[in-house]
């Protein structure tokens, strides 16, 4: 069985989505010829870093088989400083010099450990996940060079070409898209977990063009699905006049913007009105649509319209919530019908997903009416409810697989009118038998996390033919 070495900082026990894609691979992998060793960060890093509340959960280490062996490096970052300087509302300060990210102090004692993982098993191949922390390719690449191993980089995320990418000035975005070319051009293959990211990065930068870059998509897991559906089954009746609707995560409606409601320091005051404005958004998103606003006044209109549908819709919210959520719904009279529940485990997260009766999935858009490919890991959990999927979107690629996958509804995301009449009829069905959608489980066992990963493993399988073929040996 061939041996690859798994890089990824964002690993069980971490509780956020970042650790679904590298603990499915490394469950899966076996599967299809490949023996996993895993270099990730040390426990208790995500308890204590406050930027990310979600913290950890042990349970999560339940995917990962439990004789896989995991290497864990220390992370090294200050997170005195960094909890003092969000205190004092200085993150900007940090953020200024911690480039490309704040986990880059995690990589030098990751390539020491790195080194001595792969000499010690003989590896065959490196399979870097950077997941949000794109200074974590940095272990990869210099791996690669050490040990003359092909590198796979697997860009969960976009890094320069990130939609919601907003840098603290232009030459910080240049520099950075400096490193993402030296990077990206030091690996064997890419994969993008975005279909229209492929064509973006090479289209950004066309020294690329000549590398294997590939769209393999995230997933969910079926198992998980099983246990979630009977669950939900064997639940107590709910009122059949109330329709709920769910949703889980941020909103990008306020994202990168600097909060005139903020009360700042006076180092704040003096980084707005200098060096802040040079802040740097290269791509021309409309972020106001990423929100929760359109379905909120729909509700509240109808329950002044028609109570008897208004008044029965339910919307209830898990994740990092905007405060402002609260104030709209009092200022709507609608508080009593918005349920913020803030950050849960992932079991009563899918407990709400699978209970929930609609699930909510607003999207950004750009300006210029190019298709927003941003595929964002939660759509996968909704796919898996096979349940209906309210997508706040008129052009990407989201809307466009809900739409395949036969459980999406999509509706125009600044248009009352359509998103009130989409309400009213969803009502109607609600309480006369439940809202029609038709799944194509067909469609949707592609993105069950093995099939993901058998593609994963071709891959893999394609690039060291590819690196044999290179050194004149046999395929």
């Amino acid at each position: 069985m061939k041996k690859v070495l798994v890089i990824a900082y964002f690993f069980p026990p971490y509780a956020g989505v970042g650790a679904h894609r590298s603990s499915q691979i490394v469950r899966h992998l076996r599967e299809f010829g490949y023996e996993p060793i895993v270099l990730t960060t040390a426990k208790g890093t995500f308890a204590r870093d406050p930027l990310r509340p979600v913290g950890e959960d042990e349970d999560s280490l339940k995917r990962v088989p439990p004789d896989v062996m995991v290497y864990r490096s220390p992370a090294f970052q200050p997170f005195a400083l960094i909890r003092l300087l969000s205190r004092m509302r200085l993150m900007w300060l940090y953020h200024w010099f911690a480039r490309p990210d704040e986990k880059v102090t995690w990589c030098l004692p990751a390539i020491i450990e790195g080194y001595r993982i792969a000499r010690r098993h003989e590896i065959d191949l490196i399979y870097s996940l950077p997941a949000g922390a794109f200074s974590t390719t940095f272990v990869g690449v210099a791996l690669k060079w050490l040990l003359r191993k092909p590198l796979i980089i697997d860009m969960q995320d976009p890094f320069t070409q990130w939609p919601m990418g907003v840098w603290p000035t232009r030459l910080h975005y240049h520099l950075d898209r400096l490193i993402e070319r030296v990077v990206l051009g030091s690996a064997d293959a890419i994969n993008m977990v975005w279909e229209t990211y492929r064509d973006e990065i090479v289209a950004s930068q066309p020294s690329l063009a000549r590398k294997r870059i590939v769209w393999i998509h995230n997933g969910f897991d079926p198992a998980e699905t099983e246990r979630m559906r009977t669950e939900a089954e064997g639940a107590p009746p709910k009122d059949p006049r109330v329709m709920t609707i769910m949703h889980s995560g941020v909103f990008y409606d306020r994202w990168g913007k600097l909060d005139p409601a903020d009360r700042p320091s006076g180092l704040k005051r003096l980084y707005r009105a200098t060096i802040g404005r040079l802040r740097y958004k290269p791509l021309d998103v409309d972020y106001e649509v990423h929100s929760p606003r359109l379905l909120m006044r729909a509700i509240s209109e109808l329950k002044r319209e028609r109570p008897e549908i208004g008044a029965n819709i339910r919307f209830n919210l898990t994740g990092n919530s905007d405060p402002a959520i609260r104030q709209l719904a009092r200022e709507l009279g609608i508080e009593d019908q918005v349920n913020v529940l803030g950050f849960v485990s992932r079991k009563e997260y899918l407990r709400h997903l699978f209970g929930a009766d609609l699930r909510l999935l607003p999207m950004s858009r750009f300006r210029n009416g190019q298709k927003m490919g941003w595929l964002v890991l939660k759509m996968y959990d909704y796919l898996q409810t096979c349940a209906p999927i309210l997508v706040l979107s008129d052009n990407s690629t989201t809307r466009d697989i809900c739409l395949r996958a036969g459980t999406g509804i999509a509706v125009k995301p600044d248009d009352l009118d359509e998103m009130k009449r989409t309400l009213t009829r969803l009502y109607e069905e609600h309480v006369t038998g439940g809202i029609r959608v038709t799944p194509d489980r067909d469609y949707l066992r592609r993105f069950e996390w093995r099939n993901v990963v058998r593609r994963v493993a071709e891959l893999c399988d394609e690039t060291l033919a590819n690196r044999s073929r290179a050194k004149g040996n046999p395929s």
